[in-house]
């Protein structure tokens, strides 16, 4: 595994062995880079269910400022702790270690994109996209990684804006819907 493009464009980053997680392959992380934008500037992201940290590492060489990765398994932790050291993040990435929905109770900060990637098994996404409603705002992009065969879902207070497929791998995009004044 490593970064696309960027500032840490060709580094490898560390993946952790077995099926405790389930890296983005490299074809899904362009395109999607390749649909919201190559390079960034001042901005934030939340990951998710980080796993090895591949996403927010490449949003990071792409520009993104700051990144806030939510982990809970200490295998993936550590991987995750050992990428940010090889590529010199330190001062860049926040790591929580906790469960998902822990960690979005006391986080207090909105985000310009939160990559969600939880494992394809997964059966409380609209409750975890209730949750996120206060760290989101009027221009936060959401997107949801799930399996290709599972149909996007729609969610209250959030419009799905588009979902693409790659190969065994669905990403839907959402933002948070728009209160229109009378």
């Amino acid at each position: 595994m490593r970064i696309i493009a960027g500032e840490f464009k060709s580094r490898k980053l560390e993946s952790l062995k077995g099926d405790i997680t389930r890296p983005t392959l490299d074809k899904v992380k362009e395109s999607i880079f390749n649909r919201i934008g190559p390079y960034f500037d001042e901005q934030n992201i939340l990951d998710v269910f980080g796993g090895s940290g591949n996403i927010a590492f490449e949003f990071l060489s792409r520009g993104i400022q700051q990144a806030t990765i939510i982990e809970r398994e200490p295998q993936a932790q550590q991987i995750i702790e050992l990428n940010i050291k090889n590529l010199r993040v330190d001062n860049r990435v926040k790591l929580m270690k906790m469960d998902s929905f822990k960690a979005i109770k006391i986080i207090n900060e909105s985000f310009d994109y939160i990559y969600i990637d939880p494992p394809y098994r997964f059966n409380k996404f609209e409750k975890l996209m209730k949750l996120l409603e206060p760290l989101t705002k009027a221009t936060t992009l959401l997107l949801y990684e799930s399996d290709s065969k599972q149909e996007p879902v729609e969610v209250e207070n959030y419009d799905l804006i588009r979902t693409d497929i790659y190969g065994h791998t669905r990403v839907t995009h959402y933002r948070q819907k728009q209160m229109v004044s009378e």
